[in-house]
């Protein structure tokens, strides 16, 4: 096999719908690196070395609750959103759709990951008891890991013969970002502080990932990769 073998996972950016879904968990995964450089970054309230890590048990616990029960959440819509319609083949199976994954949870996750960014960064950078900022996170991470698995399982739907190159894109995709995020974050941390830092990350997060296509990606590979 050439060298340059794996680089050919990256055709699948061609497709729109593949775009749109990495796009979106490129950014709420940069968003993610945004708030553990912060946290990480600079010892809150005075905080130790061991309490600075405690504090990352905040978000953890809701990535775990997110993880157990959000994809049986995302499940019972995509199964409403195909019976709705009386959405069958000849068998009399349900037929899905990657988009039927994508309806009133993704709004959820997009209204409430950035909102909670928010809500944190202010209430970190005015020194407001510590509880407040770690319920702030707490509520950051279940919007987070709604986008992150609802966007990771279609894209396996959007790429069926090819999924762990879609898999794969996307987290060579990810991780690029991530690399610039290393870079950029501390330097605006300690130029602007943590309000406004995520003040202007928290509305390119919804922007950017709510655009119309979102929702109404149904074209692409998923027939066809």
């Amino acid at each position: 096999m050439s060298i340059f073998g794996p680089f050919k996972a990256l055709a699948l950016l061609r497709f729109q719908p593949v775009i749109v879904v990495i796009w979106s968990s490129v950014i709420a995964f940069f968003t993610m690196y945004i708030m553990d450089v912060s946290v990480f970054g600079k010892a809150l309230y005075n905080f130790s070395i061991l309490e600075v890590g405690l504090v990352y048990l905040a978000p953890t616990i809701e990535y775990a609750i997110s993880s157990t029960f959000g994809g049986r959440w995302i499940n019972h819509i995509m199964v409403r959103e195909a019976t709705k319609p009386n959405r069958y083949d000849d068998n009399g199976m349900i037929k899905y759709f990657p988009e039927d994954r994508m309806r009133k949870n993704i709004w959820l996750a997009l209204t409430l990951y950035p909102a909670s960014l928010i809500w944190y960064g202010w209430s970190a950078e005015k020194g407001v008891q510590w509880a407040v900022p770690c319920v702030a996170s707490i509520c950051f991470g279940l919007g987070m890991m709604l986008v992150m698995g609802t966007v990771q399982t279609a894209l396996t739907e959007f790429t069926p013969k090819k999924a762990s190159s879609g898999v794969a894109v996307a987290n060579f995709v990810r991780n690029i970002l991530a690399c610039t995020r290393a870079v950029v974050t501390q330097p605006m941390l300690n130029a602007i502080g943590n309000g406004w830092m995520c003040t202007m990350i928290a509305p390119i997060a919804f922007f950017r990932v709510s655009r119309p296509s979102f929702l109404s990606a149904s074209e692409g590979p998923s027939g066809g990769c």
